[in-house]
């Protein structure tokens, strides 16, 4: 029982989260490091990605699209 407003705001956020996530994942993927702490930033910010994605797939399928082309 959101409002659509409310629903509208979370809703940007979590396209933002999820867009930010995974530019900040390609630059990681771009840094080719045999170091272990490379490593382990890589599958957190993977299982950070695959979070975001998830969440965005369940809120946007109650959500309209016309105010992100805008």
């Amino acid at each position: 029982s959101f409002s659509s407003t409310v629903v509208e705001y979370e809703t940007h956020s979590i396209l933002h989260s999820y867009v930010c996530s995974e530019q900040l994942w390609r630059t990681c993927s771009a840094v080719k490091s045999a170091n272990s702490q490379q490593q382990q930033l890589e599958m957190s910010i993977l299982n950070l990605v695959s979070k975001v994605r998830s969440h965005f797939v369940g809120v946007s399928s109650t959500v309209k699209y016309d105010y992100l082309i805008s």
